[in-house]
């Protein structure tokens, strides 16, 4: 048997439904909890919302309402964002700003708490954990692909070990006596003393401050690796990552002009999805570029990549939409390219 739960504010809506293993006798509903009584059990669930209370004005601001009920809340240190688990055991990050959700990938069942990053360069860094291992996750806002979790490493967790706190990189612990013992995530390890470390490491370690978009440590560990294919990834993160000014120093390093002169050209744009579609046209991924430019406010942008790009077929769809009048003119163009080849 199915129970469709409706919110009554303005008008009637549909909140949720729920689906139950046999006829429901009777149902309790309360504030936060529904009890429903079938086949002479009780089940009792969450209603799966979330309230953000502005203290100072005293009241409620925001309220989100899941699909399932809520177990448990995880907030930044800054109230920004939190880490929610529900009654499926499936994990997801929150933001009130913007009241969107977004799922924590290869999110394990056991987890048993979430610590947020305190060092304030890494605001969008946390652990999940269980008894036995420590996952390191990153919240990436801003990306020319929008806003996702994404999953940096694991580390194995001492025995009997329940983390306390979490301060850049460093994991600190309570043991089963009482006592205070901290570990260092192994997706940090470019942390310590890497003087004498190794290249084939040094590149790894590269992989983990782009993934934690520690871009002025990658910038230390490309000096130390002095290869252009080093610089060329930290550059490729810069874009992926919508930070042009760094990009721009980046490519200045290497001599890489041309980019260096593109990227002067949009670096002022305040548009965010033209500026991602230019990145992300830099980045050779032209079909999200084309999205990105349909969304901004310069949609021709669209048709013009794909007629310097000569993708005429492309080109044509979009001018029918965009700009009708450009049709003969890039059917031209196209019949040229057709009588040469």
């Amino acid at each position: 048997m199915c129970l469709n739960v409706f919110g009554i504010d303005a008008a009637v809506k549909k909140l949720k439904d729920v689906e139950y293993l046999g006829t429901v006798a009777s149902i309790c509903l309360h504030s936060d909890y529904a009890a429903a009584l079938f086949e002479g059990k009780i089940q009792l669930h969450l209603t799966g919302i979330i309230q953000y209370f502005f203290i100072e004005d005293w009241q409620f601001v925001n309220d989100y309402r899941h699909s399932v009920g809520v177990k448990k809340l995880f907030p930044d240190p800054n109230g920004t964002r939190l880490v929610f688990i529900d009654e499926k055991s499936d994990g997801f990050v929150y933001c009130p700003v913007n009241d969107a959700t977004y799922e924590i990938p290869d999110f394990s069942p056991t987890i048993k708490g979430v610590l947020w990053e305190n060092w304030p360069m890494d605001k969008g860094v946390f652990i999940a954990y269980d008894d036995d291992k420590v996952y390191t996750y990153v919240f990436h806002k801003d990306t020319i692909q929008g806003s996702k979790v994404i999953l940096a490493g694991g580390t194995k967790l001492p025995f009997s070990h329940k983390p306390l706190l979490l301060y850049n990189g460093e994991l600190t612990c309570q043991t089963q006596s009482g006592k205070i013992n901290s570990i260092y995530l192994s997706t940090h390890s470019f942390l310590n003393n890497i003087k004498d470390t190794e290249p084939s490491d040094l590149r790894q370690m590269l992989m983990q401050t782009l993934m934690l978009k520690r871009f002025s440590d990658a910038w230390e560990i490309c000096k130390m690796l002095n290869d252009r294919s080093a610089w060329n990834e930290l550059a490729r993160a810069c874009l992926h990552h919508m930070e042009v000014e760094f990009a721009i120093r980046v490519s200045r390093t290497i001599g890489d002009v041309g980019t260096v002169m593109s990227l002067e050209q949009i670096k002022g744009i305040e548009d965010y999805n033209l500026l991602a579609g230019h990145l992300a046209m830099f980045t050779n991924d032209f079909n999200l570029a084309q999205d990105l430019y349909l969304a901004s406010n310069c949609p021709v942008a669209a048709l013009e990549m794909r007629r310097d790009l000569q993708h005429w077929d492309s080109a044509l769809q979009l001018a029918k939409r965009l700009a009708p009048d450009q049709i003969p003119y890039i059917s031209k163009e196209y019949a040229i390219q057709l009588e040469f080849t």
